[in-house]
This record gives structure tokens, C-alpha cells and sequence, in this order.
């Protein structure tokens, strides 16, 4: 069954010329409904024009729509070869993006708004409500989509623009890496003197310069990394480990820094061996940036202490420490890229604001969890999960 032949929703006097058209697909199998509402979007005083096509069946309607195109749907729920909000999906399956307005009986305003649910725009109860709402629900439906899709093409947008900056840190970063360690191996070469005798004024000079290539290194790498993490390019090399040694040997590594520091470093582990499944390599990196963070914001006299426990299906790790803590209203934004860690850093404490987002990152590509509790004053600690 075809359409039927178009009628427009205006009377023949009226100038239209400088009005918006707005083509109707009224799918209403009641002649009577069909005419009241073809009425009253004739009256509309809007300057806009209604080209209305009614269909009288769900068939009719879906060949209308592969046929020529409408700017928005009609649809009653009950016709003679569809009902409920079946009909509502098939319309949206034929054309996902057009507005759908769903009319519906007195007694039947929970189908309207489960329509709504399955992807309506809007529904009116026949009768009075039509008379009065109509024109407005027509017209607000239409500016509804229309920002919806304004929305979608906006981050479809960001997206890409997203991607692109993802590709340009990525490749900016694998470009750095060389240079940088051809600087940081001929600066090497120089302090071993083996092109020669250096004074204690050059090594001085060169032993900063190293530590300042180092940092680079480590932005470049952290910038790598996130690229990585966002793009869905980090693999995870699995095997099983002991997570307690891995542990203790991580916390070892930092126990000369601590004692420079004058902080107490310490780890809690089970006696018997913990054996996961995970990426040593990643798995350590989270570490590292846990601890180091402590390490960063825990004064003179401080502690810092790793737990690692098992419950239920998974293991935890914590980092706590007795640091200055993190204000409350900072906590959400921690894991954030580029945001600086929510506390004050004595003097040359710098970061830069990746290696929480890493951490997550890691953890969630694990299948874990991470999260933060901390208070201003009191210290904090961090806590990761990964399953067994």
C-alpha cells in the first residue's frame, strides 16, 4: 500500500512563500483523525508551512520513508498491521535519525511514555491534547532534533579532533625518543671521560644537564604512554606472578630515597605467595607512580606504607602515607591527564599531571579498580585492585 496523495496543511489564500516547509508523515489509519489533524496544523499561525502525507498502515509508512524524506512522524501506536512500541522501533529502524511524535488513546498515556523511552521524541493523547498541543509538541520535537544533532556532529568533531591529537603526541613522542638518547649517552661518554679529562666544573655542568635529559625522557615516555592508553594501543604482556615479591622488591628500590628524605618506608605482604596473572613491567609502573607520589608529599619524619591483601576474587594494593593530604573537592580530578597533584610540593617537586591517568589506565586495561581517600592534613592513600 503507497502513500497517499499529499495534501497541504494550509489554507489556499495564505502567502507561503517566505514560510519554512516541514513535510508530515501523519500514520493514523482513522479518517477522522486524519482530517482533525491535518486541520489543525493548517491553522498554525507559526510561519511555517506543513506539507502533510498520511499513510494508514505500518507498511504504507515504512515505504513512504524509503521512498522520499520527511522532517518528522506521526505515529499511532495502533494500526491495523502494527501495535505498541514495536511500531515505534520499526519507524526508527528505517530512518534512525528522523524526530518520531507518537499519538496515543485516552487510556494509553504509559505507551506514550515508554515511546519515549524507545526513542520518541514526544507523544500526545488524541482529543483535547491534540487540539491544544499539537503545532507546539511538532515544532519543539523538530528543534529537539535538530539540537541532538548539532550535538552529535559537535563530538564527532571532537572525536576526530581528539584522535588527531592523540596521533600527534604519539608520533611527537616516538620522534623525541632518539635524539634524546643520543644526548643522553654523549653526555654519558663525557662524564666516564672517555674522550678525555673533564674539570669538576664541566662534570658539574654535564651531571645537570643529564638529570634535565632524564626528566624529558620521562615526560616523553609518559606522553607515550597515555597515547597508548587512549588510543587502545597498550598491550599487556600477561604472565603469572607473585604480586607480593613484586611488591617488595618495588618498595626496596625506593627505600635509599626514602632514607634521603628522612621518611619511613615500609610494606605489608601475606607470608604465603600471592600468584596473579598481570603485566610485571605495567604493574610496577603503577607502583612507582603511587609511591613516588607519596615519597613527593610526605615531609621530614613521615611514613609511607604499602599494603598488598587478598579479598574475594581480587587482590588490593594500597599506598598510604602521612603526607599533607588532598582537599576533598580535588579527589574527583586526581586521574585526570595534565592535572597537577592536588597537593602543595616543597621546592623542584614537579610532575607532569600523567602519571595517575596512567595508573588508571594500567588498572582498568588489568580489569581492576583504582581510587583515592584522603584529607587535608592527614594523609592519604591509594588503593588499586586487580583480579585473581
Amino acid at each position: 500500500m503507497s502513500c497517499r496523495i499529499r495534501i497541504e496543511a494550509v489554507e489556499e489564500t495564505q502567502v507561503l512563500t517566505d514560510k519554512e516547509l516541514i513535510k508530515v508523515l501523519l500514520v493514523e489509519d482513522d479518517e477522522v483523525d486524519v482530517r482533525f489533524a491535518k486541520r489543525l496544523l493548517a491553522r498554525c499561525s507559526r510561519p511555517v508551512k506543513f506539507v502533510v502525507e498520511s499513510a494508514g498502515t505500518l507498511s504504507a509508512a515504512v515505504e513512504c520513508l524509503g521512498d522520499r524524506e520527511y522532517n518528522i512522524v506521526l505515529l499511532d501506536l495502533g494500526l491495523p498491521d502494527s501495535s505498541g512500541i514495536e511500531t515505534v522501533r520499526k519507524v526508527s529502524e528505517v530512518n534512525p535519525r528522523i524526530p518520531i511524535v507518537v499519538l496515543t488513546g485516552l487510556d494509553d498515556e504509559e505507551a506514550g511514555l515508554l515511546a519515549i523511552k524507545s526513542g520518541a521524541m514526544d507523544y500526545l493523547v488524541k482529543g483535547l491534547s491534540l487540539n491544544n498541543s499539537l503545532v507546539r509538541t511538532v515544532l519543539y520535537a523538530l528543534e529537539r532534533k535538530k539540537a541532538e544533532e548539532e550535538l552529535r556532529k559537535a563530538n564527532e568533531k571532537l572525536k576526530e579532533y581528539d584522535r588527531l591529537k592523540s596521533e600527534l603526541v604519539s608520533t611527537v613522542s616516538h620522534e623525541l625518543r632518539t635524539p634524546l638518547s643520543i644526548i643522553m649517552g654523549a653526555i654519558k661518554l663525557v662524564l666516564d671521560e672517555i674522550p678525555g679529562k673533564i674539570v669538576p666544573e664541566q662534570r658539574d655542568v654535564l651531571a645537570t644537564a643529564m638529570e634535565s635529559v632524564k626528566r624529558l625522557s620521562k615526560i616523553v615516555d609518559s606522553l607515550l604512554s597515555i597515547s597508548r592508553i587512549e588510543s587502545g594501543r597498550l598491550d599487556l604482556q600477561i604472565m603469572v606472578v607473585n604480586i607480593c615479591e613484586l611488591v617488595k622488591d618495588t618498595v626496596s628500590d625506593y627505600k635509599p630515597l626514602a632514607r634521603e628524605k628522612g621518611i619511613c618506608l615500609d610494606c605489608e605482604v601475606p607470608q604465603q605467595s600471592v600468584d596473579i596473572s598481570l603485566d610485571p613491567d605495567k604493574t610496577k609502573q603503577v607502583l612507582i607512580n603511587l609511591i613516588s607520589n607519596s615519597l613527593k608529599f610526605t615531609p621530614e619524619g613521615g611514613w609511607v606504607k604499602v599494603i598488598c591483601a587478598e579479598q574475594d576474587e581480587e587482590v588490593l594494593v594500597s599506598v598510604q602515607d602521612s603526607g599533607v593530604g588532598i582537599a576533598k573537592e580535588d579527589i574527583p580530578k586526581l586521574f585526570d591527564k595534565f592535572t597537577q597533584f592536588g597537593r602543595r610540593a616543597g621546592p623542584g617537586e614537579r610532575g607532569t599531571g600523567l602519571g595517575l591517568a596512567i595508573s588508571k589506565g594500567i588498572v582498568e586495561l588489568a580489569g581492576g579498580r583504582i581510587w583515592a581517600e584522603s584529607e587535608l592534613g592527614k594523609g592519604s592513600k591509594f588503593t588499586f585492585t586487580l583480579p585473581k
